[in-house]
């Protein structure tokens, strides 16, 4: 485990578009979910519409969040050193992300026919359920929460 060294880093969505009014301040992605039937269609449309409105952006948006070299079946503690053993650093693969929805399953009417049926609506969580891959890096992993 952690062994006491547990480090987690969170942070919102900020607009990374230095020309705008609102550069640096938090801001919330709105997407349409008209005909979705998962979450992972909905984590998809998310990270489209992020890559869509601000692709010059893109890998700067997700630099802070590829600090080491992912590596499956939890083999070895990649947060300091690779497999290698050198030091860690980023694959192109962000290491973690949570898309958090302003959701309640009473709304009425729901956003989306059926959705307080689906998998982690109840309060819960849900897989990321989706990938996508644009410039230079990957995103995976992740929790959708509601």
């Amino acid at each position: 485990m952690s062994q006491g060294n547990f480090i987690l880093l969170g942070d919102v969505f900020k607009d990374p578009d230095p020309g705008s009014t609102t550069y640096g301040t938090p801001i919330r992605i709105n997407i349409d979910p008209t005909g979705a039937t998962s979450w992972s269609q909905l984590n998809k449309r998310v990270l489209d519409k992020i890559k869509n409105d601000y692709s010059a952006y893109w890998d700067n948006i997700w630099m802070p969040y590829n600090n080491r070299d992912n590596n499956p079946y939890y083999d070895f503690d990649n947060s300091l050193y690779s497999e290698g053993g050198t030091p860690a650093a980023g694959d192109g693969t962000v290491d973690f992300i949570i898309i958090h929805y302003r959701y309640e399953q009473n709304f009425d009417p729901e956003p989306v026919s059926g959705i307080s049926d689906w998998p982690g609506t109840d309060g819960g969580q849900s897989g990321l359920g989706c990938f996508e891959t644009y410039s230079n890096f990957t995103i995976s992993s992740g929790f959708t929460v509601t």
